[in-house]
């Protein structure tokens, strides 16, 4: 964690960095917030729905 607070502190590291770290970091994770964001999004839209 302490690797990625420290380029978001460079600053210019950040725009440039931010764009590229979490494209190749995000891939793994990015399936599952999504399948975990979409099943909330679902079950909220599903109750708001009823």
């Amino acid at each position: 964690m302490d690797l990625e607070e420290r380029p978001d502190k460079s600053g210019v590291a950040s725009p440039q960095k931010a764009q590229r770290t979490p494209s190749p970091r995000k891939t793994p994770r990015t399936p599952r917030s999504v399948s975990e964001q979409v099943s909330k999004y679902e079950l909220c839209s599903g109750k708001m729905g009823l």
